[in-house]
């Protein structure tokens, strides 16, 4: 029996969370629109009328401009009669792929170094932790999943391109995607142009051209992103950030934490200083000794840029709503990106260091994993509790205009009432099966 565990073990942890995830899902996923998505109605309606243009996918929500998640969604929708349950599949299938890609990566790259056993159950707590339970759990989120799964292409590929100039255009477009996905993506053109000029290159020439190129892409996206761009009116000032940096460091901490304690915000503050120390160290350590070839310690030194980018952005626009609006657990996806990083570099630590060390990063990590579980069970808890309370009115929806419940599926409910019609005379949603 010892020795089954000991071979099994691993595999068995790492089915459990995306397990326990497809169970929830499967239990408590409700099959009607609600909150943002009520905001993917007029697209909807404007494709039945043969209306549709490009400015109807570039256009802002709130401040970003989701066209290649638009055009998924509306392909989904006319697959299924718009059946919201496709997109949250769609999600699973997009972690899917990122888990695969990560995993498959980062063994590949340290395999020979040790410590890569236990690399695949931590890796599929992160990225199947219920502690981003508002991701999983609305499809219009589709948008974090394609900006998340680009940009590690993205910066996979900028780290392994040996200076290919057909790699370098892949990850352009990686790049496109990730920021017509979702507004953290305008990071991945400065940290790439970084990775560009690090990368050693058979001379300075080629690679002055490969940055200038990049260069030039990103300038172009960005402008295109920003033309027209206009503010969204509910946020609070930006001078903020200049006029409380305590508190501006404060939100990025708990943002950073969030995906060890999402139940506590003392507790995700803490574990943010912590995990930001970490990756400092370990990024540090790993470039003096050279334990991993240098593509790999720069994708990884990406992943950590850009989560902790992802932070700074947020807080910039979002600071005034109070540091607590840092625990949002639709921001934990992009945070574990920092403890993804760490958990790279960590296992090539471990796997060479002396065996008193080893013991303690044994028992740091178990701590974390803990951390993550319970946070998962948590987010778990706390999505039940959402879907009980909307689920309540869900007969609302079908038949009714009572607006204290149809303010649980969105806070303005006189749009339910403008744009259900449509749905209904449409037959999409779950207007196709309840009417009569």
């Amino acid at each position: 029996m010892k020795d089954f565990l000991k071979e099994y073990a691993p595999a068995l942890l790492v089915a459990l969370p995306p397990l326990f995830l497809v169970a929830c899902l499967a239990l408590f996923t409700l099959d009607f629109p609600y909150l943002d998505q009520w905001e993917f109605v007029p697209l909807l309606q404007k494709s039945h009328e043969g209306a549709l243009g490009f400015g109807d996918f570039w256009a802002q929500h709130n401040e970003h401009r989701p066209a290649f998640p638009r055009a998924v969604m509306l392909g989904l929708a006319y697959a299924s009669d718009w059946d919201v349950r496709w997109e949250i599949a769609t999600n699973l299938l997009l972690a899917f792929a990122l888990f695969t890609f990560l995993f498959s990566s980062m063994r590949r790259t340290a395999r020979g170094r040790g410590g890569t056993r236990w690399l695949a159950p931590l890796l599929s707590l992160l990225v199947f932790s219920l502690g981003q339970w508002e991701n999983w759990f609305l499809g219009w989120q589709l948008q974090l999943f394609m900006n998340l799964l680009a940009v590690v292409l993205g910066f996979w590929i900028v780290a392994t391109s040996e200076g290919r100039w057909h790699w370098l255009a892949g990850a352009m477009l990686m790049g496109v995607l990730a920021t017509y996905s979702f507004a953290n993506g305008l990071l991945f053109w400065p940290l790439g142009l970084l990775g560009i000029l690090v990368l050693p290159a058979e001379n300075k020439r080629k690679r002055a051209a490969r940055a200038a190129c990049w260069a030039l892409v990103s300038a172009t996206v960005t402008a295109s992103y920003l033309w027209d761009y206009q503010p969204p009116g509910y946020h609070p000032s930006t001078n903020l950030v200049f006029e409380n940096p305590d508190a501006y460091m404060l939100y990025i901490l708990k943002y950073m934490g969030a995906p060890l304690a999402g139940f506590s915000e003392l507790g995700a503050a803490i574990a943010g200083a912590v995990g930001c120390t970490a990756f400092l160290s370990l990024a540090v350590w790993a470039i003096v000794k050279r334990p991993l070839p240098w593509p790999m310690l720069l994708f990884l030194i990406g992943l950590a840029g850009y989560a902790i980018g992802s932070a700074k952005l947020t807080g910039l626009g979002r600071l005034g709503f109070g540091s607590e609006q840092a625990m949002s657990p639709r921001y934990v996806t992009f945070a574990d990106l920092l403890w993804i990083a760490n958990l790279g570099l960590g296992c090539v630590f471990v796997a060479t260091s002396p065996k008193p060390l080893r013991t303690v990063a044994g028992a740091f990590v178990l701590c974390v994993a803990a951390l993550v579980f319970a946070t998962s069970l948590h987010g778990a808890y706390r999505w039940t509790e959402r879907y009980h309370y909307r689920i309540e009115a869900r007969d609302e929806l079908l038949h009714g205009d009572e607006f204290d419940l149809l303010r649980r599926i969105h806070p303005e409910p006189e749009k339910i009432i403008e744009r259900r019609p449509f749905l209904r005379r449409h037959g999409l949603s779950i207007f196709g099966s309840n009417t009569g």
